[in-house]
């Protein structure tokens, strides 16, 4: 994506979307050294660093000795959290050491085995849950078109990605759609 020019020494971009980016970049960059905003902002932080010059709250955070990381109070925070990150590696050591065998820890590496098994899993799931508020939803007596909509769009959804399984390319390749997104930010070889 980024390519050195060698003739003059400058970075050039091949995406024309990134170089426009890049210019308006410098463009704000520019307006805003000259302008009368950063002019008023040096001036207020200036008077805030004239009132906060015998601050002794401020002198808590900014003094060299800071006398905040000497305190009781914080050498107490460090400890305690010391212990509680102690505390809690030693337990995910023993349920690391526990788990291993287990018919829980067994069914959870399956189904997050790889990219496929992951996206079953996640469209039966969903297809469980539109079921599931469809069922409760109608049970309740509240048939509402918008719930009855949403729970109909997630089951189709669910079961559309479960039937297509590994044809996403294709699908993919065949949407104008993407074919759009795509080229806004495919890379330009003709410079």
């Amino acid at each position: 994506m980024w390519k050195l020019n060698d003739n003059r020494g400058d970075i050039m971009h091949d995406s024309i979307v990134v170089s426009l980016l890049i210019k308006i970049s410098c463009r704000l960059k520019e307006a805003y050294e000259y302008s009368m905003l950063k002019k008023n902002l040096i001036k207020i932080v200036e008077v805030f660093k004239y009132l906060g010059k015998s601050s002794y709250f401020l002198k808590v955070f900014v003094d060299e000795s800071n006398a905040f990381e000497e305190s009781m109070f914080y050498k107490i925070y460090c400890k305690t959290l010391d212990f509680v990150y102690e505390m809690v590696e030693k337990l995910r050591m023993i349920v690391n050491k526990e788990k291993e065998g287990s018919v829980i820890d067994e069914m959870v590496s399956k189904l997050f085995k790889d990219k496929k098994e992951v996206r079953n899993t996640f469209y039966l799931f969903f297809l469980f849950f539109g079921l599931t508020v469809l069922t409760l939803n109608l049970f309740k007596g509240e048939i509402s078109a918008r719930n009855i909509i949403i729970s109909f769009s997630i089951i189709i959804v669910s079961l559309a990605g479960i039937f297509i399984k590994n044809n996403y390319e294709e699908a993919f390749d065949g949407s104008i759609v993407f074919k759009f997104i795509k080229n806004i930010f495919s890379v330009d070889e003709g410079r």
